[in-house]
């Protein structure tokens, strides 16, 4: 066997490492295949969330602009978005918290598939766990709206808190609303819900900033990313 550099050396089937670091030549199109085994070079979880985000983003515009809508798209739009969704999916495989989080909405929109609750939080919660604070809020809005079931309502209040602990205004005032209203709170104690939510409901005035934020930016995401198409 030949030598081989010393970061290649114990993987030398796959060449794993070394394609881990040729992974941003990839990205902009300057490598394809392996150096040493000429094998082609797979995308990873980058490449892929940027080519589905991409193919996403064509259909989102015909939607914008009246040409289509998400419950009826034309067969040509179907398509892209199932290449997107299935560029997400692999993405989401290798980790990628944002394509977690990305087929959570579009599952629970029905944004060119049925909408299905269940696989939204299955997708949301996994994007959560890895701390994405977007999911987090997503996740307990969506478990918020299960019809005051006590448990749905203890996990949402736990989601909301791990997102207002990274300073998440929106999850503080979803959070503030709950505990004002006494669910996912222990009943028996009748007076700590109105204490916890002025408590909540003054952390939203010092975040009142970072909530405009948050909405403006994900009010602008498919403007931001209709630009990056177009560019």
């Amino acid at each position: 066997m030949r030598d081989l550099p010393e970061f290649v050396i114990g993987r030398t089937s796959k060449h794993f490492v070394l394609h881990a670091r040729l992974s941003c030549f990839v990205r902009v199109g300057a490598a394809t295949t392996c150096p040493l085994c000429r094998s082609p070079l797979t995308p990873g979880p980058v490449e892929l969330f940027d080519e589905a985000t991409r193919r996403y983003v064509m259909v989102q515009r015909r939607v914008l602009r009246g040409l289509a809508s998400w419950s009826a798209l034309p067969t040509s739009a179907q398509l892209e978005m199932d290449a997107a969704i299935t560029g997400w999916r692999a993405a989401a495989d290798q980790g990628s918290a944002m394509a977690q989080f990305l087929l959570g909405d579009v599952y629970e929109k029905g944004c060119g598939v049925a909408e299905d609750e269940e696989e939204a939080a299955r997708w949301f919660r996994k994007a959560a766990n890895q701390g994405y604070v977007l999911a987090q809020q997503f996740l307990g809005a969506l478990l918020a709206r299960g019809g005051g079931d006590a448990q749905r309502d203890k996990e949402a209040v736990l989601w909301f808190m791990k997102a207002v602990a990274q300073g998440d205004a929106q999850a503080q005032h979803f959070l503030g609303h709950m505990l004002e209203e006494g669910r996912g709170v222990n009943q028996n104690e009748p007076s700590r819900p109105r204490r916890s939510s002025w408590k909540w409901t003054q952390r939203l005035l010092v975040g009142g900033l970072q909530l405009i934020k948050d909405l403006l930016w994900h009010s602008s995401f498919s403007e931001m990313s209709m630009r990056k198409v177009a560019a």
